[in-house]
């Protein structure tokens, strides 16, 4: 066997690199659902559990072109310390709780770099201490590389503040809302807990050069786009998610996970338990589905009573993916089922064993082609034309 002299250190591009992984959370559709999720884990490693307190406000300033994320879990300067590296395994800390879906940290901060034409800052307050990141996202030399704020000449990092709310009301200012614009649960909320997170992404890249007429539409159509989204889903069924446009609270409710109306006769899911084994198609071999049982390991299937091939329905029109913690990937259910039934189908695949090997990179849309997965595919694939056949 040869010898080798080693260089010290990997030769990598790391900007080039970080472009490459995480471009498709640049745009609002696949960004926002990133920090809205990162608000609902940060609820949940603090083990706030009442769905009462797990409150999070998406505010939109049309004249800046920004969005802010809102939640009043709160963070320390320890927990940024942890969220400013890129691709960090242990940044999610998923032993804190079950339902922690973050991976490596690397789908918000893309969105706050990728996603922003400017800058985007994520500052916090909690146990009356304040820190402030940032990044700047209009050069090169700069862009991906997380910065402490600095105010007065000192980093704002774990400062004590006066007066929480009061600092909460500079921090609104800078989305232009104020306090009493919030929806009357965030208020609640932030008076029983006097803490508060907001990641704002400034110089939105979707409407920085569109047309005044597309960006109002983008941003009428945004709370849909994240009710239909399978990275919010687990977010808005645990948490309160309200939207707020320029001081005005959109809907007289939370956002929920949007379900089109059934296909007549078909108004139930079909719960159909995975067994204990799948065929893989390419070798004939049995797979093992790993541990669980009809509960953790199931696929649902629904029907939609209009076609979901459709421009505004084909969001949904995908096997949602799911491990024990997180969406994992989509599978089409036109590749799935390429006939015009299927139109009519969607669902979720849950799989507790789909770790590790199985999944394939970040953007949590696909699976490596391991038997399991190719197993899984077919199995779900024949269950999908079952019941398209029967529509």
């Amino acid at each position: 066997m040869a010898k080798y002299q080693f260089r010290e250190r990997i030769p990598i591009d790391v900007p080039h690199t970080l472009m490459q992984l995480l471009s498709r959370f640049r745009g609002v559709k696949d960004g926002l659902p990133e920090l809205i999720k990162n608000s609902k884990d940060q609820y949940s490693r603090l083990g706030i559990t009442d769905p009462a307190l797990r409150t999070i406000v998406v505010a939109v300033n049309t004249a800046d072109k920004s969005i802010g994320v809102i939640d009043f879990a709160g963070a320390t300067a320890d927990q940024f310390k942890r969220w400013e590296t890129w691709s960090d395994p242990t940044a999610n800390a998923r032993d804190k709780a079950s339902d922690i879906e973050g991976g490596h940290g690397n789908g918000g901060k893309a969105f706050m770099v990728l996603g922003s034409s400017t800058d985007s800052s994520f500052e916090s307050c909690h146990d009356g201490r304040r820190t402030r990141m940032g990044y700047e996202n209009e050069t090169d030399r700069t862009r991906f590389k997380p910065g402490l704020a600095v105010e007065g000449g000192k980093a704002v990092e774990d400062q004590r503040v006066e007066s929480t709310r009061k600092q909460f009301d500079r921090a609104l200012s800078d989305l232009g809302l104020n306090f009493d614009k919030l929806p009357k649960p965030a208020q609640d909320t932030f008076a029983a807990r006097q803490s508060y997170t907001i990641a704002q992404v400034n110089g939105v890249m979707d409407w920085a050069r569109a047309r005044e007429e597309t960006v109002r539409r983008a941003i009428s159509e945004m709370r849909r786009s994240v009710e239909t989204h399978p990275q919010a889903a687990l977010t808005l069924e645990s948490c309160a998610v309200w939207f707020v446009v320029d001081g005005q609270v959109v809907g007289d409710s939370p956002a929920k996970v949007e379900y089109p109306e059934a296909f007549p006769g078909f108004v139930d899911p079909l719960i159909i338990p995975v067994p204990d084994e799948v065929t893989d198609p390419q070798t004939g071999e049995q797979v093992s589905t790993g541990a669980g049982d009809e509960r953790t390991r199931v696929l649902t299937l629904r029907t939609s009573s209009r076609s979901l091939r459709t421009e505004d329905m084909r969001p949904l029109h995908l096997i949602r993916i799911r491990n024990n913690r997180n969406v994992v990937g989509l599978w089409s259910v036109a590749d799935l089922s390429p006939g015009a039934s299927s139109g009519f189908v969607f669902g979720e695949l849950r799989v507790p064993s789909l770790e590790g090997e199985h999944l394939a990179g970040a953007d949590r849309k696909s699976l490596n082609d391991t038997p399991l997965v190719r197993g899984l595919q077919d199995w779900t694939a024949n269950q999908v034309k079952e019941l398209a056949d029967k529509i």
